[in-house]
């Protein structure tokens, strides 16, 4: 269960990296990073959202990784 987990975490990461690149491209005047949060400066949202999921896709991949080492 704990690996699974780790994938989820890691395919969630993923997505919001993908989405976020895909919102980057659009011109928009508010790009709404997480929850109520907006921007008007496509690169501060890059940055902080890009950061977020990165964040996202590492702790995924220490947990898969904490899991494999166990299991040695």
């Amino acid at each position: 269960m704990k690996y699974t987990i780790g994938i989820i975490y890691v395919v969630v990461g993923l997505l919001m990296i993908f989405t976020t690149i895909s919102q980057y491209m659009e011109d928009r005047e508010l790009y709404k990073i997480i929850l109520s949060y907006t921007t008007e400066n496509r690169n501060t949202f890059l940055a902080i959202r890009g950061g977020l999921s990165a964040l996202i896709v590492l702790v995924g991949l220490q947990k898969i990784k904490k899991i494999n080492d166990s299991k040695s």
